[in-house]
């Protein structure tokens, strides 16, 4: 943005408004704040839009009409460096605004429990047609079925009336070629421990699913064990093929 200032305050600001929160007004102005100095700007708020006709440099006072007085924790906050969090949670907003599960029972209503890979391609609300409030979804690095996992479907069932279990690896998955003990080696050699966990890497993806078949349906802690059933999700195309 080649805006003409005439403070190093404001000059210092715009150098960095990469770096800072802008402020969305009502009327589609932006806010940069800068310790106890306010730029607006109007239209594009990207610092790469190349867009100058449409900015403005004046100097307004540190409080927008009708809010609160900006703290100097407020003016921290506002200064640290934008990221994939602060987008993400920036979207809350919008959600409450059409919110509309409050009358949601805490007992799924398909009483079944998903465990899956946590692979951000892996969407399976839309691949099994779940909704809010139909399913337990347990993800975790390669959807293998820990201590941890068992200890979840445990509890899905005995306290909250889950009584099938799906179970969900997919095609190229990280974990998949993954050597246990060169993984460790490597972390140990980083931070100086050896991690006490496994990270349960496999060579072969239908053979983790029936291992991990297997750990649900041996355990003795889980009291329904005649619906469980594994599937390896195709990232290519979308579709379950079940295991056996």
């Amino acid at each position: 943005m080649d805006t003409k200032v005439d403070d190093d305050t404001r000059r210092a600001a715009i150098e960095h408004q990469v770096r800072c929160m802008l402020d969305q007004d009502a009327d589609g102005s932006h806010e940069l704040y800068h310790d106890d100095a306010v730029l607006e700007f109007r239209g594009d708020r990207s610092p790469s839009s190349g867009s100058t006709s449409r900015s403005r440099g004046r100097r307004r006072s540190g409080v927008r009409a009708g809010a609160a007085p900006r703290t100097p924790s407020d003016r921290a906050r506002s200064l640290r460096p934008m990221s994939a969090t602060d987008d993400l949670i920036a979207n809350n907003g919008a959600f409450v605004d059409g919110f509309d599960l409050a009358d949601l029972a805490r007992a799924p209503a398909s009483k079944v429990a998903v465990v899956a890979c946590m692979d951000a391609r892996l969407d399976l609300f839309g691949a099994l047609g779940l909704r809010p409030g139909d399913a337990h979804v347990l993800r975790n690095a390669g959807g293998v079925v820990t201590d941890d996992t068992i200890r979840s479907v445990t509890i899905s069932q005995r306290l909250l009336g889950t009584e099938e279990v799906i179970l969900v690896h997919h095609t190229d998955c990280g974990m998949l070629g993954l050597d246990d003990d060169e993984f460790h080696t490597g972390i140990e050699a980083d931070v100086g421990q050896r991690p006490p966990w496994s990270s349960d890497g496999f060579a072969d993806l239908e053979g983790s699913v029936r291992r991990s078949i297997e750990r649900i349906r041996t355990s003795p802690f889980i009291p329904h064990t005649d619906h469980v059933r594994g599937f390896v999700y195709d990232v290519q195309t979308g579709a379950l093929r079940e295991v056996t």
